[in-house]
């Protein structure tokens, strides 16, 4: 057993279970058994007296009937002529007399006593041994006279039957558990091959390939579950693994421009000497690759922290108007970069609830898309209006009109493999999380893009 334990806890585990299991069950049939068998064995013994006391009775009156002799000699006859055997018998007349009686010297002081008077017609007396005293009285009219008969019969026989019966059924339990608990490790290891297979499968499976699926059976039992549970890990695996992917294009995709421009800059600057006004334009260049190289890590991180399913708190009063003014003033700066001109159209007192954060991060966003795609002739204009329940803040700027396909990434997951619209996608990320929406609208040959947000606060964001 001590290897077999070894060899699986598992198996080890269910089989010693199903022994416990096979025990509980075999000691109760094994005590419902010995009690049956027992009160069999004592309604036989009380069969076996009432039947001899009254076949004795039975001859006693046939002899009776045809020799025609007093009682007392017909009893003594029959006495001498009854087979000897394991019973021992006396007779008592109405007076409670004793006719007569043959009994071995054992029984013959039970038999002689008569039935005690607290005592019904079967009863036990105490012997000096182990064994008590079985006996029991029949009484019968024979020849107009009553008479009663005692029989008794010594308990040893029903003593050994329940000592062997106890002895079979006590000595099969060990026996028994041993083979119970072998077969259910056996069948432990047979309900678990399909387990096994299981784990092969997923040690089989290549981690940088989760395409893989473990088969299911139908109807589905618990492994087949377990299967499914799997498989569905497997599917989370495969999307995360497809966002970091994405996530690793994108970031290679969005940092390659500046990049690229502060290493053609930096090696340009270097090849000769050049005078302070070319070396401070060099700079500049740099320093706005830098910048958008910043820009775009930020936007990044705020992108991985969306796709990880974080969704942040929700718990400010954000000043709309106040809040376009910052962002104005923000990125006046970053307009004169571009040689951009940047304006407050039309600012309304508002205020929504959510995370002033994000919604800072959105409309700097919008600016700078309006800033980088707009036409420079015209200036980009940020205004914000309010309406019943909700609130809007909306930039407006000259241009040709966005590519339908970077309006679609905007409004779909939040990583694209194209690598376009990913400040469109954060803009449309945070009006989701505020329970709001983007809307672009072309006006007058302008591009419109407006984010509506809820002015009162939505349970279910809280």
């Amino acid at each position: 057993m001590a290897g077999l334990i070894g060899r699986s806890r598992l198996r080890s585990r269910l089989a010693l279970q199903f022994g416990t299991a096979f025990l509980i069950c075999l000691v109760g049939l094994d005590v419902t058994l010995y009690f049956y068998l027992h009160t069999r064995a004592q309604r036989r013994l009380h069969g076996q007296l009432v039947t001899a006391g009254a076949a004795f009775l039975s001859g006693i009156r046939s002899q009776l009937a045809d020799a025609h002799l007093p009682l007392a000699i017909n009893v003594e006859n029959a006495l001498r002529r009854w087979p000897v055997g394991p019973e021992a018998f006396a007779f008592f007349d109405a007076s409670n007399h004793l006719i007569g009686y043959r009994a071995s010297h054992e029984l013959a002081a039970f038999v002689t006593a008569g039935r005690p008077a607290a005592a019904g017609p079967i009863w036990d007396a105490p012997s000096a041994g182990q064994q008590a005293v079985r006996l029991a009285e029949v009484s019968d009219t024979v020849g107009g006279e009553l008479l009663r008969v005692v029989v008794a019969r010594s308990n040893a026989d029903l003593h050994d039957y329940d000592s062997a019966l106890l002895g079979w059924l006590g000595g099969s339990i060990p026996v028994v558990i041993l083979v119970a608990v072998i077969a259910g490790y056996g069948l432990a290891a047979n309900a678990l091959r399909p387990l096994a297979a299981i784990s092969r499968s997923i040690a089989d499976i290549d981690p940088a390939e989760l395409s893989h699926r473990l088969p299911v059976g139908q109807p589905p039992d618990e492994l087949d579950v377990l299967a499914d549970q799997f498989n569905r890990l497997l599917e989370r695996l495969s999307e995360a693994q497809s966002r970091y992917r994405l996530f690793l294009a994108q970031a290679a995709h969005q940092l390659k421009t500046p990049l690229t421009i502060v290493r053609g800059e930096s090696a340009l600057g270097l090849e000769r000497s050049r005078d302070l006004a070319e070396y401070q334009a060099c700079l500049q260049r740099i320093q706005r690759a830098a910048e958008q190289m910043s820009h775009r890590v930020e936007g990044l991180f705020l992108l991985a922290h969306a796709q990880a399913g974080e969704r942040p708190p929700m718990n400010d009063t954000v000043e709309l108007d106040g809040l376009a003014l910052e962002c104005a003033d923000l990125m006046r700066r970053r307009a004169h970069v571009l040689d951009r001109t940047l304006n407050l159209e039309r600012i309304e007192q508002v205020q929504v609830p959510g995370n002033e954060g994000l919604i800072r991060e959105a409309l700097l966003e919008l600016i700078e898309n309006a800033l980088r795609h707009g036409d420079p002739r015209v200036p980009v204009a940020v205004s914000v209006r309010r309406s019943d329940g909700h609130a809007s803040t909306e930039v407006l700027s000259a241009g040709p009109a966005p590519d339908p396909a970077i309006l679609e990434v905007a409004r779909g997951p939040l990583l694209s493999k194209s690598g376009n619209g990913l400040g469109l996608s954060i803009v449309h990320w945070i009006a989701e999380m505020h329970g709001g929406s983007l809307r672009y609208t072309r006006r007058d040959d302008r591009n419109l893009f407006a984010v509506e947000w809820p002015t009162a606060p939505r349970p279910d964001l809280q």
